[in-house]
């Protein structure tokens, strides 16, 4: 028998068990459908994830002192730019709780003491307004940044440049002007831990210390030019602090939090489709048994077959095709579904919903790989049944 008369007979066989072949393959469907619901919604979950990571921005080493006599000043941040050739930005920070008064109302809030260049140390993306300047910094200018969400709270817009915004720290009130307003940051760490997180607001570092009645800066936030150079950046740094001023200090790679971050979700990722898999192998024992009735049910046909010249190859390959079949056709339904399913559901939760074609093709050739497998023992025993007996056979 050629390729195209065993494909024309497996067909033809198909076709005669109905019942049984419509239930096998409604069952196949299920799991291949299932597989893609599941990996799609799990695909969208890590990459709804992994945007919210990306906003959050710290992709930097913080840097500071390990007890309250090892304090850093805004020199230090000088000196690690000028001294440690990896580094290619160093920024001061500041960091204090305080409290807002805005429009009327009044809420908690974490002070950002920042520096001219904090874009360079920190992904904060300015949508309207400026950035403060150098100016503004030596000048302890009281200039503030407040994120989107806040202006959309308060005014139900986001451009509030030109607005007056009083801030509170440690019992002192000042009065600030908003020059900028950046893309939200805190919203991202709210969705990740769960949490409620004070609104985030930046203003001069100078202006935050004569505030908070320090002259220490909280931390220096460091950017190398390659990430891959940060952990030779932690050591150096540390030495040339401790060094320099004789006390002890930390580095911290921000960045490690973040990819460690990620790399549970691709796990969970992976978890998932693990357990997907399995319902294609229970499908795959469905294949199976189908293909053992189906031996037993047609021992008469094929004695006839045998007696008419088909060999042990040609029968084998009848059943394989015909598992092929029937996985194809599930696969192929059950595909469609998942995808249909997938866009629905995740056109509800996602702004933009692409769907992976890439994943259904490398599921449905899965799908029909596993057929053909489950299908070799039936095959096998098909074709070593004695022609004598099968013929005899009713």
């Amino acid at each position: 028998m050629n390729f195209a008369n065993v494909v024309r007979f497996a067909v033809q066989s198909t076709l005669r068990g109905r019942i049984r072949v419509i239930l096998t393959v409604v069952a196949i469907a299920v799991s291949v459908g299932s597989i893609m619901l599941i990996r799609m919604l799990g695909d969208a979950g890590v990459s709804v994830v992994n945007q919210e990571l990306d906003k959050i921005g710290f992709e930097s080493l913080a840097v500071f002192g390990s007890n309250e006599k090892s304090k850093l000043s805004e020199d230090d941040a000088d000196v690690i730019r000028e001294n440690v050739g990896v580094v290619s930005a160093a920024s001061p920070i500041v960091m204090e709780y305080g409290s807002y008064k805005l429009k009327g109302t009044t809420g908690t809030s974490v002070l950002w003491g920042v520096d001219s260049d904090v874009t360079s140390v920190m992904d904060i993306r300015l949508l309207f307004g400026r950035i403060l300047s150098k100016n503004d910094i030596n000048s302890s200018t009281n200039l503030a940044i407040v994120d989107s969400e806040l202006a959309k709270k308060l005014y139900s817009r986001e451009n509030i440049v030109g607005k007056k915004i009083v801030l509170s720290v440690s019992g002192i009130d000042k009065t600030f002007e908003i020059i900028g307003v950046v893309s939200p940051q805190k919203d991202a760490i709210n969705q990740l831990v769960g949490g409620s997180i004070p609104d985030f607001i930046y203003l001069p570092y100078t202006t935050l210390n004569q505030m908070r009645g320090k002259n220490d800066i909280t931390q220096i936030a460091v950017r190398c030019f390659d990430p891959n150079d940060f952990p030779k950046a932690e050591h150096e740094i540390v030495t040339l602090l401790e060094r320099r001023k004789k006390g002890e200090y930390q580095a911290e790679n921000i960045a490690e939090y973040v990819n460690g971050f990620r790399s549970a979700t691709s796990i969970i990722g992976l978890v998932i489709a693990a357990i997907a898999a399995i319902s294609l192998c229970v499908a795959g024992l469905g294949i199976m048994n189908t293909m053992l009735a189906t031996v037993n049910e047609r021992k008469k046909e094929i004695g006839i077959c045998m007696a008419i010249g088909a060999k042990e190859r040609d029968i084998v390959m009848c059943f394989m095709c015909e598992g092929a079949i029937i996985s194809a056709l599930g696969g192929l339904i059950g595909g469609t579904v998942g995808i249909l399913l997938s866009y629905i559901l995740l056109n509800n939760i996602l702004s933009a919903v692409s769907l992976n074609f890439g994943l259904f093709f490398q599921i449905e050739l899965l799908t029909v790989i596993l057929g053909i497998l489950f299908s070799v023992i039936p095959a096998i025993r098909a074709s070593k049944l004695d022609p004598i007996q099968a013929l005899r056979s009713e």
